[in-house]
């Protein structure tokens, strides 16, 4: 199941990095299927890489979701674009990223895309 970082949990993210996996959503339907909004960033796009990310766990492993360069690309919450799914291990995002596509299948079925 996957759930939001604890705050105190933050330093379990230190050491992740991306591995190629990728979901392809709007920031509303991720924030519908995890049910809880992401952390947003803004500045100049020469400093930030960025501008949308939710810290999630699941089984004990924290994982980040957010967008990498997208910069106007996300004008609209409604915009499909590719997000990352960052972790320490490729086989736990993998697994991350096909429970997250359950719950995003599970909305467009019930009719909340």
């Amino acid at each position: 199941m996957i759930t939001k970082l604890d705050s105190s949990k933050k330093d379990m993210i230190y050491g992740s990095s991306f591995h190629g996996i990728t979901i392809e959503a709007t920031a509303d339907q991720i924030t519908e299927a995890l049910g809880f909004t992401c952390t947003r960033f803004s500045g100049d796009p020469s400093e930030i890489k960025v501008t949308h990310e939710w810290l999630v766990e699941r089984e004990g492993e924290a994982f980040s979701i957010y967008d990498w360069k997208e910069y106007g690309s996300i004008i609209d919450s409604k915009d499909l674009i590719y997000w990352h799914i960052g972790g320490k291990s490729k086989d736990k995002e993998e697994e991350l990223k096909e429970e997250l596509e359950i719950k995003l299948k599970s909305l467009f079925l019930n009719g909340k895309n």
